[in-house]
């Protein structure tokens, strides 16, 4: 038999072995949309509200499906119940996220949101989590909110309206800068107030995680690298150096930064980067602190905005419930002091508006 024969067998015999491994690949993987040849459910990808169309399609396919964009595969989670079955009871084996390529260009992997799953990014999540967002220690910020969020009625009341959206941004960078830095927002000149804002502005102009030229197409790196560095995101980063968590104010190998802002509040309020720093024994777990302060400051800093707005908006729409919740606060309070935290649990129809305003326009799709 001549040799081409051979060589044509093989080639043959390894193309079929790598249909049969796909065909048993695809009926392990959950249901979803039809795709088209080799380039998957690429044009079926939606541009705007995704996590709408994700819930549409799965009251058709279900909870948990599959896409498919240019041979990389993505799994929508679209419960509660899914999440909580895969993310928590099996964290170990589907807690990661993917190698965002791009954001590793720019400098960004060391924040925990585009970090891989690993022991020393969940050990710094953990601690994260236990020390400065668990319920037992929301206590210990309740009078700097209090005294932030009189303020800012304060501002509001003596400003035109066309100033309230800068000012609800400054209370919300003010309360997580102090969170996590110890540093307190005085002025719109301050400079977190505009690191937060040339961060937002990169994010906008870099897209979607995931969705770049760079994540699609991995292998051919190098020369989309080159384009990549010569786009108008990577030089809106590297101009102001903000791809870096080091321009977060975080700080430095030599101690400078936000360190002593921490150690200048003293020990009333916890400091986030101060208490980090005195446990750390690794100076390489530095990279992972500095990720994980940004992390907060990002996430803090928008989502409360984001609610302080819709807020607004929807006591703008709904004047009716305005009244009622004024004439709430009106019996309870009276005109002598201002609310307090302790008054809460006395206050059933604002407590309702804040649960509603979270569920009407979630800041991020959470069901």
């Amino acid at each position: 038999m001549p040799l081409a024969l051979y060589l044509v067998a093989f080639i043959g015999a390894a193309l079929a072995a790598a249909a049969l491994q796909r065909r048993r690949r695809a009926a392990m993987l959950p249901p979803g949309p039809p795709g088209d040849p080799l380039i998957g459910h690429l044009l079926r990808m939606p541009s705007t509200d995704p996590a709408l169309v994700f819930h549409q399609w799965a009251k058709i396919y279900g909870p948990i499906m599959h896409l498919k964009v240019l041979g990389r595969s993505m799994i929508i989670l679209d419960s509660y119940q899914a999440a909580v079955d895969l993310l928590d009871k099996r964290g170990l084996i589907y807690s990661d996220r993917p190698k965002f390529t791009l954001y590793e260009l720019f400098g960004w992997m060391p924040v925990l949101g585009f970090a891989r799953y690993g022991s020393k990014t969940l050990g710094i999540q953990r601690q994260m989590h236990q020390s400065y967002l668990g319920r037992h220690r929301i206590a210990d910020f309740k009078p700097m909110q209090t005294h932030e969020a009189r303020s800012l009625v304060q501002n509001l009341f003596e400003s035109p309206p066309a100033q309230y959206e800068k000012l609800m941004s400054r209370f919300s960078s003010g309360i997580i800068t102090q969170i996590v830095a110890g540093h307190r927002i005085t002025s719109d000149d301050d400079p977190y107030i505009q690191i937060s804002n040339e961060i937002y502005d990169a994010f906008a102009k870099t897209g979607l995680p995931g969705s770049s030229p760079l994540d699609l197409f991995p292998l051919c790196g190098a020369t989309l690298s080159a384009l990549v560095s010569r786009s108008g995101a990577y030089a809106f980063c590297e101009s102001r150096s903000v791809c870096n968590p080091r321009a977060m104010g975080i700080p430095s190998a030599h101690g400078q930064g936000a360190t002593g802002e921490c150690s200048a509040v003293g020990e009333a309020l916890p400091c986030f980067i101060r208490d980090q720093l005195e446990q750390m024994e690794d100076s390489e777990d530095e990279e992972q602190l500095k990720g994980a302060a940004a992390n907060i400051f990002a996430a803090g800093e928008l989502t409360t905005w984001s609610a302080l707005t819709i807020f607004v908006i929807a006591m703008v729409l709904h004047p009716e419930s305005q009244a009622k919740a004024q004439k709430e606060i009106d019996l309870v309070v009276g005109d002598m002091r201002l609310p307090e935290f302790l008054d809460r649990e006395h206050l059933p129809f604002v407590e309702g508006i804040l649960q509603e305003t979270l569920r009407w326009l979630p800041s991020v799709p959470m069901g």
